[in-house]
């Protein structure tokens, strides 16, 4: 029994011995208590590199793609559609036909007009020949100048037969029949003279209202020209059919869109920003733009800032140009996260924000020297992306613990499960 005890007595006293170290070195493992050291293995963290590169400070948000120009294509003409040579998706180049409208009532109406058109011209040339050669052709133009020169005629015999009367070489009777045929005959050159300009303002109104006929004759031409142009509806660029509004044998009706184009030498992202954000986002600042499923973002610029706010949601529309935007397929529609750039250094040391510990009024990063840190007071600048850009403390490819801060010191023996080598 006491051989029994001893046993009992000396296991006991090896577990409290046990217990004892473990409490001094830094807590029981199982208690979930901090481990400032890991027996002769140190204090694990992770590691990594002082790195030189930019940074850059921005405010991101989400947009839409969208072409730079595009064009809603909407024939001038009622007709039915004839053929759609494209597919929505297609790229077509400037001047391809699209579509093909039934063109044979207009053709028919063309031939019509046509038709008409010669018969008024040669109207036309026929009352200006008349009112040309009115004075050599016309029976009452004639007359009236046999007339005239009867009247011409008369007038000097009455002023002959006058100055006989005075002087009693004729008898009264003689004198009044002479002076009665020049009344007469001028009565008719009046009569006539009215004839023939009624006769003339005729042909000349005949003539006018012919060529006023004839002038909307050719306007009515030219605008069925237009509209036999409009039944080949063709490419006005190069770009992409974004969306098409009918199908093959449709009755189209102007006013309505047909197609529609995009232009896809160019494109822009559309985002809707906060008012605090608008007023401090301008132009020609840089955008990195990240498209769904493509993790290097493309490159751009602003291009169109927001004129006016809206009332209620007070956000405003920026608009974003992209930089080779034609080397990516992009989408018209596709979703994009935009972050413009606020801020950017170029070149600087940068290491993960984690690596910082912050005092308030001092910072600090612990640089690992092979299985020890040491405790280095730094100056930072911009962060960003959960990395820091540092001014003054430390040097490019110092290797620096990222991991377990609160329980790093200078000179504590670390051991480095990650980065660096593994140190």
């Amino acid at each position: 029994m006491r051989l029994i005890r001893t046993i009992k007595w000396i296991a006991i006293a090896a577990v409290v011995a046990l217990v004892v170290t473990t409490l001094v070195r830094g807590g029981l493992p199982w208690t979930g208590q901090k481990v400032t050291e890991n027996l002769n293995l140190g204090i694990p963290t992770r590691v990594e590199q002082v790195q030189r590169k930019s940074l850059s400070s921005t405010v991101g948000y989400r947009g839409t793609v969208e072409a730079k120009g595009s064009v809603t294509l909407v024939p001038k003409v009622n007709a039915t559609i004839r053929e759609i040579l494209v597919e929505e998706g297609d790229s077509v180049q400037a001047g391809d036909v699209l579509v093909t409208l039934d063109d044979r009532v207009l053709q028919a109406n063309d031939e019509g007009m046509v038709q008409k058109k010669a018969g008024i011209k040669t109207t036309v040339g026929f009352l200006n020949q008349s009112i040309s050669t009115f004075e050599n052709t016309n029976p009452q133009a004639q007359k009236l100048e046999s007339v005239r020169g009867q009247y011409a005629f008369l007038e000097e015999e009455v002023e002959k037969m006058g100055t006989l009367l005075e002087h009693g070489a004729i008898s009264q009777d003689a004198y009044n029949k002479v002076q009665l045929e020049k009344e007469t005959a001028g009565h008719q050159v009046k009569e006539l003279e009215a004839m023939v300009t009624s006769t003339l303002d005729q042909l000349t109104h005949e003539r006018n209202m012919a060529s006023i006929q004839l002038k909307e004759l050719e306007a009515m031409t030219r605008e069925m020209n237009i509209q036999l142009q409009e039944t080949q509806v063709v490419a006005p660029f190069s770009g992409t059919v974004r969306q098409i509004f009918y199908q093959s044998h449709d009755l189209y009706r102007t006013g309505t869109p047909l197609v529609i184009i995009d232009d896809t030498s160019d494109y822009v992202v559309k985002v809707s920003v906060g008012e605090r954000d608008a007023a401090r986002i301008g132009l020609e600042d840089p955008v990195m733009v990240t498209l769904p499923g493509n993790d290097n973002p493309l490159t751009g610029k602003v291009t169109k800032t927001p004129a006016f706010l809206h009332p209620v949601a007070r956000t405003g529309e920026v608009e974003v140009t992209l930089e080779k935007a034609g080397d990516t397929n992009l989408v018209v529609g596709a979703s994009a996260t935009v972050d413009f750039i606020q801020q950017r250094v170029e070149d600087g040391l940068v290491i993960p924000a984690a690596a910082v510990k912050d005092l308030g009024n001092r910072q600090l990063v612990y640089v690992v020297k092979e299985e020890m840190v040491e405790e280095r007071e730094i100056i930072t600048g911009l962060s960003a992306h959960n990395e820091t850009l540092v001014l003054e403390g430390l040097e490019e490819l110092e290797n620096i613990a990222v991991q377990n801060l609160n329980q790093l010191y200078d000179g504590a023996k670390v051991f480095v499960f990650e980065g660096a080598g593994n140190q």
